[in-house]
């Protein structure tokens, strides 16, 4: 397998190491920021942590201090806004990838190589 690998690599053209490199880039992009602690809110003497993006914080009833559920709302919109601001970059690096790998798709010479590999 190692070796129709290596031959794989070394027959493609140098685009498609370029296309496959930005989809390459572009997943560990999304794993980096969807991972990311987004960071934390103060609210009344308190930090609240946002989590990330893949794994989220979510705070229901906080404790005795949070008497009503307005506090609870605003920390959750809070936390919940720091995690989206992750989702315009992933957005982006998905849409990267799709284009690259449908240029890839696409590509005829590209698609004979990679199913002699399999």
């Amino acid at each position: 397998m190692k070796e129709k690998l290596l031959s794989f690599w070394g027959k493609i053209g140098s685009q498609h190491r370029l296309l496959l490199g930005i989809i390459g880039a572009a997943v560990l992009v999304v794993l980096f920021l969807g991972f990311k602690d987004a960071g934390r809110v103060y609210y009344e003497g308190h930090y609240y942590e946002a989590g990330s993006l893949f794994m989220p914080d979510k705070y229901g009833s906080l404790s005795d201090y949070m008497w009503n559920g307005d506090g609870v709302k605003y920390v959750n919109q809070q936390v919940a806004n720091l995690r989206y601001q992750s989702l315009f970059p992933i957005f982006i690096s998905l849409a990267g990838a799709g284009f690259s790998g449908y240029r890839l798709y696409k590509d005829d010479s590209f698609m004979k190589e990679l199913l002699d590999i399999l």
